[in-house]
């Protein structure tokens, strides 16, 4: 990690690593952002924009409906953003100026429901419609009831099989009510389709249940009616449970907090209410609903819904606490130091559900599959009506039959809805494990990387130094050598200093005061015990006073090779001793380079700003043989655009502060750091847990998602092509085609909430 990153450049506004890592700009603001482009991203955001719930919005089906609708309204359907999986419609803030009012009328319009989000945090509200779940649950009656009916008076079991003439009359008239019961939950979006010359598959599906009916068909009318209003129905609830999962994973529900007033008395306040600094009390078992400091009391607090980290986290007085974790044994007394709105657990939900709307490849194939779809498949129907009748001398009715059994089973919903649904699931899931990921573009890229790139300092590192060896250059001891060291690092806030005074302490020494301390910066520090002055620092600050000992010459020279960082003492008279430390390397470092190389990553790189022997032997260690240090941001930048290509999609991974552009200039940003701002902000990727496992993790939850992805897609097209054969050899049945459909769209739903399990 160097220290030179403060800013951060403007990050190119495409870069395309190969697999098709494209960066499109909207995508690339929203993850590789740098300060310069924060406005940017939120100015594109649904944060800022305004939210809209909308009951009915399913599929991709509707959101073209939307488009149409409230495109001319707002200037362009640019201006129009959408969250199929949470259905949510938002108006950006580059919109034409028009009121909530009239966004509401006009979604009305198209047959759906829409209402005003009014803050930040993600719908949790069934999103059902509950006069469209008694009509189906109505028809259901009815559709049930003519099957009972027939068989009661005809005597017949094969009621299913029987021709349209043979139905008696009441039979007639409850099939014809589950048609009307059925047809009533899209009637409003038929009549909008064909109003404006667009027809979708809700116009489709009622062109085929009218075919029927002129064909004289009842029971192949009602089956299909009432199978379409059942999946339509079943689609939405299926959606509705991949979204209450969600919701579950990531709830933020509105909390009180037990405040502590100037004269000690407790009362209960809602968390939205209160202002920084506030104090408020946490009971054991209590949920902790605002971030803040620990000002009395300590125990442990179960941190994994906001963090991932999986046992307890002891806390003390001046620990910071998480909003949304939950509290051990003890009674806390904390100190807020954020508004309820901001706290973390807030901003990273906030930050899911405005990146769930960002689309990946897949999605984007589908829908724009889905546009042309729709129109070719009226083409192939009435080709294949014409086909039967005219060249095959089949019947008008057959022929016609066919066409509309081949209308019914090319219903794209399974399809749409198979990429979205993965995606959606595999982002909530990494969500809980405690890593944030920017949208399917990005989770999509992580299973696609075949290098990637470490910063050291805070990355494969804590940051924390830590004392190696210690050498005695005159005979003192090693106690009295360790109290002297300590004595004079103590009063010292250098990171070295530090750690040399708690590596005296943790070998038993007592650290004596020390008097007239002075820092000099960039060399080192003195001080006064015993009547001598001490000083404490780099090797070239003590040549001003004394010479090196030859037997240390040796000594030095090693640690020099080795990379470690040297801190020398000496009094008056003579240089005491010395101590080589080094960067603590984490304990799950290695492993995770080898389990990285061993899922097919053709380069593991290690960069840093420290000098070339320390990062050879972190590299040496960690069993990475690509390394380079002595790196400034602009070398990194360089370096990593030097790896990518067109068959080489590059990851960096950095701590998120001060390595902003390098995680720009990578085909994939991922970010360390336990929660920080910029961690979050910056890159496509940000591990708020802090832990290098959850990189592995990632990778093959993404691998994971692309393959259920492709399984879905094939599931979906694999049954309407088998179906379609069907229908243009003249063998299907147009309820067995409206199952098939329903079952293709289950079938994918399911398949892709197997990712909501970690």
């Amino acid at each position: 990690m160097n220290h030179h990153a403060h800013s951060h450049p403007d990050a190119p506004q495409h870069s395309k690593c190969g697999h098709g890592c494209a960066h499109e700009t909207e995508v690339h603001h929203a993850g590789h952002s740098s300060l310069t482009h924060q406005a940017e991203v939120h100015s594109t955001s649904g944060q800022l924009g305004r939210r809209f719930e909308v009951v009915g919005l399913d599929c991709v089906e509707e959101v073209r409906v939307l488009k149409d609708a409230l495109g001319p309204l707002v200037g362009g359907d640019q201006h129009l953003a959408f969250n199929v999986i949470r259905g949510e419609l938002i108006i950006l803030p580059t919109a034409q100026s028009i009121s909530d009012e009239q966004i509401i009328s006009r979604v009305a319009q198209t047959g759906m429901t829409a209402r005003v989000i009014n803050n930040a945090k993600p719908s949790t509200s069934t999103l059902l419609s509950q006069w469209k779940i008694f009509a189906v649950a109505t028809s259901a009656i009815f559709f049930v009831g003519s099957f009972i009916a027939e068989v009661w008076l005809s005597g017949k079991v094969e009621v299913l099989w029987s021709e349209a003439a043979t139905i008696h009359g009441l039979t007639r008239g409850l099939l014809s009510l589950t048609i009307l019961f059925s047809s009533a939950t899209v009637v409003t979006k038929v009549w909008y389709s064909i109003r404006n010359l667009r027809l979708d598959m809700n116009a489709l599906m009622f062109i085929a249940i009218l075919g029927a009916i002129a064909l004289n068909q009842w029971t192949e009318a009602a089956t299909v009616a009432f199978l379409y209003a059942l999946s339509l129905q079943l689609e939405a609830w299926s959606v509705y449970r991949a979204r209450r999962a969600i919701d579950n994973l990531l709830r933020d529900d509105v909390a009180k907090v037990r405040t502590i007033d100037s004269s000690g008395k407790e009362m209960e306040v809602a968390a939205e209410q209160l202002p920084i600094g506030t104090r408020f009390i946490v009971r054991p078992g209590e949920r902790i609903n605002l971030d803040g400091e620990v000002v009395s009391g300590r125990g442990e607090i179960n941190e994994s819904l906001v963090t991932g980290e999986s046992f307890p986290v002891f806390k003390n007085i001046g620990d910071g606490v998480y909003a949304g974790t939950i509290n051990g044994p003890s009674t806390l007394t904390i100190a807020s130091t954020r508004t309820a709105d901001d706290t973390q657990l807030s901003r990273i939900i906030r930050l899911v559900s405005e990146h769930q709307a960002k689309k990946g490849e897949y999605e984007t194939w589908v829908e724009q599959f889905a546009r042309y779809y729709t129109p070719a498949v009226l083409v192939l129907a009435l080709f294949t009506v014409i086909i039967r009748w005219l060249a095959w001398g089949e019947g008008v009715s057959d022929a016609v039959y066919n066409g509309l059994a081949l209308l019914v089973i090319a219903c794209p919903c399974a399809l749409v809805i198979s990429t979205p649904v993965s995606v959606v699931s595999a982002l909530s899931s990494a969500a809980r494990y405690g890593i944030l990921v920017k949208g399917g573009q990005a989770l999509e890229r992580v299973g696609r990387v075949n290098s990637i790139a470490f910063d050291k300092t805070g990355t494969l590192t804590w940051g924390a130094p830590e004392v190696v060896e210690v050498a005695d250059f005159s005979e003192h001891g090693t106690n009295e050598l360790l109290m002297r060291f300590g004595a004079v690092s103590a009063r010292s806030e250098h990171p070295l200093a530090k750690s040399i005074s708690a590596y005296a302490k943790e070998h038993g020494i007592t650290i004596p005061d020390l008097q007239n301390f002075v820092a000099v910066p960039g060399s080192g520090a003195s001080g006064e015990w015993n009547g001598k002055t001490y000083r404490i620092g780099s090797l070239d600050y003590h040549l001003n006073f004394h010479t090196l000992p030859t037997s240390a010459v040796e000594i030095i020279e090693r640690w020099r090779k080795q990379g470690y960082s040297i801190v020398v003492l000496s009094s008056d008279r003579h240089l005491c001793g010395a101590m080589a430390l080094r960067d603590r390397v984490r304990s799950e470092a290695k492993n995770v380079v080898t389990e990285l190389q061993q899922r097919g990553m053709r380069s593991v790189v290690l960069l840093s700003g420290d000098h070339q022997e320390a990062v050879a032997n972190i590299a040496r260690e960690l069993g990475i043989t690509e390394y380079q240090g002595g790196m400034l941001p602009q070398g990194k930048v360089d370096f990593l655009k030097s790896m990518s290509g067109p068959n080489n999609c590059v990851a960096m991974v950095g701590d998120g502060i001060n390595d902003a552009p390098a995680l720009a200039a990578a085909d994939l940003g991922i970010a360390m750091g336990a929660g920080t701002d910029v961690a979050l902000e910056t890159a496509d990727v940000a591990l708020i847990n802090n832990d290098l496992h959850s990189l592995v993790w990632l990778v093959d939850l993404s691998r994971r998602m692309l393959s259920i992805i492709r399984q879905n897609i094939g599931l979906a097209v694999g049954i309407k092509v088998f179906f379609a054969l069907l229908a243009l050899m003249g063998t299907a049945t147009l309820w067995g085609a409206i199952a098939a459909d329903l079952g293709a769209s289950l079938l994918v739903i399911f398949n892709s909430m197997r990712l909501l399990r970690r």
